[in-house]
C-alpha cells in the first residue's frame, strides 16, 4: 500500500519558495502530490501544518492486497447523474419513506419506490455507476447484473423515467438487503441531539483500510452503521472476495474497491499523520484522472 498526500491551497510566494527549497517543483501549480515513503515527506508535512494547507490523503493498494482481503468496501468510481427531482429534494419524498428520516442527521431513509431519472444513461465502456449524492446504492447495466451479480443470488430493482414512470431498459439498481456489523473501535462518532442515532464521520486518517465486518455469508451487504456529517448519512457497501473476483474477471468499470481490515493504527503508520490530514475513502473529485487501471480498485 502507498499512502499518498495531495497538499494544496499553496498561494503565496513565501509558501512556494519554502517547498521549492526542499526540492518540490510546483511547476506553477497550487498543489503537489507526495508519497509518505518520499524522504521529503516529513518536511513537506511539517510545512503543510505550519502554513495550514489542505492535506488530502488516499491509499493506493496493490492487486495482491485486494486479492488477500476477505472483504472489500465497494465505492462508485463513476458518479454521474442525479435522482429526479433533485433540485427541490423531491426524490426524497418519492423514493424514500420520508416520515422516518431525521431532519437533523439524515438517518432513517428506507427506500419504498424506484429511483427516477430524467433520461436513459449513456454507459460508454462503463457498466456500474452511482447517482450523485446517493452513496449507498449501485446502478448497473442489465447485462452486468445478469452475468456478475445474479449468479450470487443478488436481486435487482427497476429504475424508472421521471416523467412517464416507465422502466428504464438499460439500467437496474442492485437490491442490497443484507447488513453486517463493523469493527469501529477507536473511530470518532457523533450522536444526533434530535433522534439519538450515532453516525461516524468518514475519516480513517492513519488507517486507510475500511473497517472489517463480522463474518457473513452474504456476497454483498451494507454496514450496520451510518457514515457522514451534518444531514448527510449513508452506509458503506461491502463485498466478499468471491464477488470481487467475479467483478474483476468481468472487467466491470465504474466501481472500485478498498480492502477491509480490523481497526487500529498500524505501528508503521503511527505518528505519520495528524489532524491536518483528511483521508479520502474514494478517489477525490479534485484528483486528476488516471489512465488505465484505477489503483484504488478496478477500471474507472
Amino acid at each position: 500500500m502507498r499512502a499518498v498526500h495531495r497538499i494544496s491551497l499553496i498561494t503565496s510566494p513565501e509558501e512556494r519558495q519554502a517547498f521549492e527549497r526542499i526540492g518540490i517543483d510546483l511547476q506553477g501549480k497550487g498543489y503537489f502530490e507526495i508519497d509518505e515513503s518520499d524522504p521529503r515527506w516529513p518536511h513537506a508535512h511539517r510545512m503543510a501544518v505550519e502554513f495550514q494547507m489542505l492535506d488530502l490523503s488516499y491509499a493506493e493498494f496493490t492487486e495482491a492486497e485486494r486479492r488477500g482481503a476477505t472483504y472489500l468496501m465497494a465505492y462508485g468510481a463513476w458518479e454521474h447523474g442525479y435522482p429526479e427531482s433533485f433540485q427541490d429534494g423531491g426524490y426524497e419524498r418519492t423514493t424514500y419513506d420520508s416520515t422516518k428520516v431525521c431532519v437533523s442527521c439524515g438517518v432513517g431513509r428506507i427506500q419504498v419506490s424506484p429511483f427516477r431519472i430524467s433520461g436513459a444513461p449513456k454507459w460508454g465502456s462503463r457498466s456500474v455507476r452511482m447517482l450523485c449524492c446517493i452513496q449507498d446504492e449501485f446502478f448497473v447495466t442489465p447485462e452486468s447484473w445478469e452475468n456478475v451479480f445474479k449468479p450470487f443470488g443478488i436481486e435487482c430493482r427497476e429504475v424508472v423515467f421521471h416523467k412517464t414512470g416507465q422502466a428504464v431498459d438499460n439500467m437496474v439498481q442492485l437490491n442490497i438487503t443484507s447488513v453486517a456489523r463493523l469493527d469501529v473501535k477507536g473511530l470518532r462518532f457523533n450522536d444526533c441531539p434530535i433522534c439519538g442515532h450515532r453516525k461516524y464521520p468518514y475519516d480513517l486518517t492513519g488507517r486507510y483500510y475500511h473497517p472489517m465486518p463480522e463474518n457473513t455469508s452474504a456476497p454483498i451487504f451494507k454496514s450496520d452503521i451510518y457514515w457522514g456529517t451534518d444531514a448527510a448519512a449513508w452506509k458503506t457497501i461491502i463485498v466478499s472476495q468471491e464477488l470481487y473476483g467475479a467483478a474483476k474477471k468481468a472487467g466491470l468499470k465504474g466501481i472500485g474497491f478498498l480492502p477491509c481490515r480490523a481497526q487500529g493504527i498500524n505501528p508503521e503508520d503511527s505518528g505519520k499523520l495528524d489532524r491536518c490530514s483528511v483521508f479520502a475513502p474514494i478517489p477525490l473529485r479534485v484528483l486528476p484522472p488516471r489512465v488505465g487501471e484505477d489503483s484504488l480498485g478496478l477500471n474507472s
